[in-house]
């Protein structure tokens, strides 16, 4: 049980970091313009995603 846990941890350090990367190279996308695209799904004029 302990090695899951450790592990988990390890990734869930890994992403934060990866995620924190992507931050500072400017590899992020507005959540205003992801609730737009989403809140389009299933509609006639269905958006396209937001790009980076």
């Amino acid at each position: 049980m302990h090695s899951i846990i450790e592990e988990r941890e390890s990734r869930m350090l890994e992403d934060t970091r990866e995620a924190l990367a992507d931050i500072k190279a400017g590899r992020v996308v507005d959540g205003a313009d992801v609730i737009d695209w989403l809140d389009s799904w299933g509609k006639d004029n269905e958006k396209t995603p937001p790009a980076l």
